[in-house]
């Protein structure tokens, strides 16, 4: 009996002391903190920075008024009259009734130059020279400057110079002031009177004196015509042509 009293003693005692033992809590593992792995280092070189020089200041132009020329205005070719044109082998001439002209004037005609002195003879008018062979058409295109470089612009308009061949005129027919003998013939076979017989009646009263001749079967013709200055023009397409020949009428009908 005191032998079990003294074991439930003992197993009290043990409880006692099991309960009075402090809890401890086991702390959980911290995870494994893994360092990022570092590439080795190349020996590839890094792009470096550049500092690119600001573009510099420049100075801008001053604008400077630069003093222009200004023709002399005149008006006189806005009624001027073309009175008459002619040619020799080298040269285009162009008579201009003006009244008041008494200053050269420089200029164009259909592109080629010309220079316009004032008649001496005739004081107020022009005459303007081309040097070359201008001939074929009845209308030109005339511009008119007062400086011999041509930019500083008076007039321009168009005048009826009458500078045409019509092969087929007759005898007595006048085309642009002129008689053309009735034959085939071009600018070469025709011949002109210099410009030192150049009158203020060139082309009145023309006449001419025309033979046509026939060299077996080939006609041609030699015409010489004649105005209030003397001789003006001539036709010939005769040539060097030697031996017989007939005397005949106009080689075209």
């Amino acid at each position: 009996m005191q032998k079990a009293i003294i074991s439930v003693f003992i197993i009290c005692l043990i409880i006692l002391g099991a309960c009075s033992m402090p809890i401890v809590d086991t702390p959980m593992s911290e995870p494994e903190v893994v360092m990022p792995t570092v590439p080795p280092a190349s020996d590839t070189p890094q792009p470096t920075v550049t500092h690119t020089p600001l573009p510099s200041a420049t100075h801008t132009a001053t604008l400077t008024n630069t003093a222009t020329i200004t023709p002399t205005p005149y008006l006189g070719f806005l009624d001027a009259e073309l009175y008459r044109a002619w040619n020799t082998e080298e040269q285009t001439f162009y008579y201009f009734k003006l009244g008041d002209a008494e200053q050269t004037f420089y200029g164009t005609v259909d592109g080629n130059p010309i220079t316009c002195e004032p008649d001496t003879q005739y004081p107020g008018n022009l005459v303007c020279v081309a040097d070359k062979f201008l001939f074929g058409e009845p209308y030109s295109y005339f511009e008119f400057f007062t400086d011999s470089s041509r930019t500083q612009l008076l007039y321009s308009g168009e005048y009826y110079t009458g500078l045409a061949i019509l092969r087929s005129a007759t005898p007595t027919s006048i085309y642009a002031g002129l008689i053309w003998p009735r034959a085939e013939f071009t600018a070469a076979d025709i011949t002109w009177a210099g410009g030192e017989t150049w009158c203020p009646l060139r082309g009145v009263n023309i006449t001419c004196e025309t033979e046509y001749r026939n060299y077996s079967g080939v006609c041609v013709v030699g015409s010489t015509c004649n105005d209030m200055c003397g001789f003006f023009y001539s036709v010939d397409t005769i040539k060097d042509r030697t031996g017989e020949w007939e005397g005949c009428g106009p080689c075209i009908p």
